[in-house]
């Protein structure tokens, strides 16, 4: 228990107190003619009282640490996204939310779409505000997690299950370390509707060059011809039509486009949509793509002259959009065309067959710090004499992680697996499957955030990163030159391979030395557009700023990027309008405007939330087996009032602190000693 603040001037002032209040009592007591007892008495109430009042100058106070029992919490989180308002399902789950309470207020309410909302009242429910634009259960727990709550009783998500967005949602689960209930609101019979389910296309297109656009649909209680629309800066520009039925709900249609121009164009595709659709609102999809100048600069680094160097020159050769360099090694340190150029010139870094083992430690190192610093792209090709020992020190920024095995080769065909990635490329989606090469048994594996679009005898053979800042893309055989020459050999098998890394791994990147870009290319009212600005060629001596203007027709905003990296900056803003936006970035150096850079986005309908249109339980079901939870529908009161009985209290300590001058109980105490003071003194007859 502390008194004052510590500090030693306190408590010599405390000692000087002391000495006034005993001085003033010896003064004022000392002639009088009393019993010894008594003067003591009345000597030491006067000290004591004149001390407690002067003491009150230091401003005393009591601190001490107060232990209370909660009750753990049972947690209700209520969903509130747009979806569960297709069905008007509001008295639905203020009901559910009824069953499950009873009668009781130990309970905690909040709402959730996009994230946690609020902590409401049963009563309020209703009123509560709804989330915008989409239903992230992963992001509510982490939030219940920040919460700090010492324990959780239990918690129960009442909602339609249509969770469309968030990452790890089963590890946050876990994470609460409570179980989780569920309580399933909605119709779960699927009514009519008309979906685009999804838009498959390339971000960034060459101009001069056709380009597909895939749009997959689900038709649900439609019998008839339907047509999609695809609109070019709000014109129509196409039409397919697609036979659907009753007897089968998934279908896929295709459109060319393309552009004789460089430039971002905003593109709509649009069901037609039929009477008594549940929602019209996922009938359509915006979507931007970028067209830039038809040629991409590509510097191919190799360890020596070899047939499948010959193979991949052969290939660049025929392509009419990829300009290229060529370094190959002529001795540990040296190559045939002379030094390594300036690698920011160039939009991609080839490796095939290096580093060798007469690679020297220089050379990887211009090499790695080339590709770091300009972030470029990086394609690798593997080959017979690649030194396993070298390959270690490019970890950092390669697909694969490297198995010390040895080298066990091995001949086999690739087998393209089905991913997103593999069918969002057109190249791609056009091989099923490679001719035979050669591969290391078991020498590499895929690291965590990298993609496996092909396999050979079970074991990664193509394999892609673009999750990362220096996105990269491996072939991990070699020995592909005979691919061309035996009969039926097609030069397309590479050609299709190259077009689907450089379609993966430049998609997000441009040749520019500075690019901004959203993270999307549709939000919904009220939600966050996220930011992302790389300059390739950051020099420390340098200072540096990224300045947005944002536009529409009306309005105009700015925005100040915050470096987060070395060489990118990011930043948000939300509560934009419907409409559509031009973000024109200014890169600063030294105050001075270095680099610009534009980008588009749109605002419109929250098209995610209405993607599915039936309640599920699907990965409600998933979470409460993990967790100890159960199926709340159809249990009876009893059964529910056992369910959420505490099991125990959690005793929380918390420090508490009470001035002195503020306690009636210190003024009390004071004024009893004067008044005992007073009443000795009458009774020996003292003024």
């Amino acid at each position: 228990m502390n008194i004052f603040s510590g500090s030693i001037l306190d408590y010599l002032s405390l000692l000087l107190f002391a000495v006034i209040s005993i001085g003033l009592s010896l003064y004022l007591y000392y002639n009088n003619e009393l019993p010894k007892i008594t003067k003591a008495i009345l000597i030491t109430l006067r000290a004591v009282s004149l001390f407690l009042m002067l003491s009150l100058l230091l401003n005393p106070f009591i601190e001490y640490f107060k232990s209370v029992s909660e009750k753990a919490p049972n947690i209700i989180l209520i969903d509130k996204s747009l979806s569960t308002g297709i069905g008007k399902n509001d008295s639905a789950i203020l009901n559910s939310v009824m069953n499950i309470t009873g009668g009781s207020d130990n309970f905690k309410l909040y709402t959730f779409g996009s994230r946690l909302i609020q902590e409401v009242i049963k009563s309020a429910i209703d009123s509560a505000v709804n989330n915008k634009y989409s239903t992230n259960l992963a992001s509510s727990f982490d939030d219940i997690k920040d919460l700090n709550f010492e324990k959780i009783n239990s918690i129960s998500i009442v909602s339609d299950g249509l969770i469309n967005e968030g990452n790890n949602l089963l590890q946050a689960a876990r994470n609460l370390k409570a179980p989780i209930h569920y309580k399933l609101t909605g119709d779960t019979a699927q009514r009519k509707d008309l979906v685009l389910s999804r838009v498959l296309y390339n971000k960034r297109q060459f101009i001069n060059s056709t380009a597909k656009v895939f749009a997959e649909i689900s038709s649900y209680y439609a019998d008839k011809e339907i047509k999609i629309n695809l609109y070019e800066n709000d014109s129509k520009i196409r039409t397919n039509s697609v036979l659907v039925s009753n007897t089968k709900n998934e279908y896929e249609t295709a459109f060319d486009v393309s552009s004789p121009i460089a430039g971002i164009k905003k593109y709509r595709l649009e069901i037609e949509p039929e009477s008594g659709e549940v929602t019209e609102i996922n009938n359509s999809e915006i979507f931007y793509i970028n067209y830039v100048d038809n040629s991409v600069r590509m510097l191919v680094i190799a360890g020596g002259p070899s047939y499948d160097l010959s193979a991949l020159k052969q290939t660049l050769n025929r392509s009419e959009n990829i300009k290229y360099d060529t370094r190959v090694q002529k001795s540990a340190s040296e190559y045939y065309e002379g030094a390594l150029p300036k690698f920011s010139d160039y939009d991609i870094v080839t490796l095939i067959g290096i580093p060798n083992n007469f690679t020297s430690k220089e050379s990887t190192d211009l090499i790695i710090s080339g590709i770091k610093k300009s972030g470029n792209p990086l394609f690798f090709f593997n080959s017979s004499d690649l030194s396993f020992d070298k390959i270690n020190e490019f970890k950092d920024i390669l697909p694969f992680a490297f198995n010390e095995t040895g080298k066990r080769e091995v001949k086999g065909s690739l087998f393209f697996t089905p991913n997103k990635l593999y069918n969002d490329t057109e190249s791609l989606r056009k091989l099923k499957t490679l001719p035979p090469a050669f591969f290391y048994q078991g020498a590499f594996s895929g690291k965590p955030n990298s993609t496996i679009l092909g396999l050979q005898n079970s074991e990664p053979a193509v394999i892609v990163d673009n999750s990362t800042e220096i996105k990269t893309a491996a072939f991990l055989g070699y020995g592909f030159y005979q691919w061309n020459l035996k009969p039926g050999g097609s030069y397309e098998y590479l050609q299709n391979v190259l077009s689907g890394f450089i379609t993966l791994c430049t998609d997000e990147n441009s040749k520019d030395k500075f690019t901004i870009k959203t993270n999307k290319d549709c939000y919904a009212v009220s939600e966050p557009v996220y930011f992302t600005s790389v300059f390739k060629e950051i020099d420390a001596a340098n200072k540096y700023k990224v300045r947005l203007n944002i536009s529409n027709q009306s309005k105009g905003f700015e925005l100040d990027l915050s470096q987060t990296g070395e060489n990118i900056f990011q930043g948000d803003m939300k509560y934009f309008e419907k409409g559509d936006y031009t973000v024109k970035a200014d890169l600063y150096e030294n105050n001075a405007i270095k680099y610009s850079s534009l980008t588009k986005f749109s605002v419109d309908e929250p098209f995610k939330e209405y993607k599915e249109t039936k309640a599920t339980d699907n990965l409600l079901k998933e979470i409460a087996n993990m967790t100890g939870g159960v199926n709340l529908s159809g249990k009876n009161s009893a059964e529910i009032e056992d369910l959420f009985k505490f099991k125990g209290e959690n005793t929380v300590t918390y420090p508490n602190k009470t001035l002195l001058r503020n306690s009636i109980w210190y003024l009390i105490f004071i004024l009893l000693l004067l008044s005992i003071e007073w009443f000795i003194r009458k009774r020996n007859n003292l003024a």
